[in-house]
């Protein structure tokens, strides 16, 4: 399970680097980040709604809790999170070698692991609804 998450977050920095090997802010990092949030949040809901309709042994949600998951994945609660992110990530640093990004992500609390977990996303959605 470690080794995944080293690969999950290797995979991350490459992708987003620029030429100089460092990993900025970009609208593209923007745009990555609110599609695992949607996709973790309003998608996976709207999934699990229409799994329960369709099979029988997937309870069907309540409309309470259908409408307190709904409150915390609107849009505007995917992209207040797009801002969290980056206000904390680029805090100390508008830009990380590899090796200064890595550690961003070692501390299971304070490390932003979450990004990579649906139940992780959800719960920042959570703490920071707007």
């Amino acid at each position: 399970m470690i080794q995944i998450r080293k690969i999950k977050i290797k995979v991350f920095f490459d992708i987003f680097k620029n030429e100089n090997e460092k990993f900025t802010s970009t609208p593209e990092l923007d745009e990555f980040l609110l599609c695992l949030f949607l996709i973790s949040s309003y998608c996976m809901i709207s999934a699990r709604k229409k799994a329960s309709s369709d099979n029988s042994q997937i309870p069907v949600l309540n409309k309470e809790d259908l409408i307190k998951m709904i409150n915390v994945s609107e849009l505007k609660d995917c992209q207040n999170l797009i801002k969290i992110f980056n206000e904390n990530f680029f805090k100390k640093k508008d830009n990380y070698s590899w090796e200064e990004f890595k550690t961003l992500f070692v501390n299971k609390n304070t490390g932003f692991g979450w990004i990579f977990s649906s139940n992780g996303i959800r719960l920042k959605l959570e703490e920071n609804n707007i």
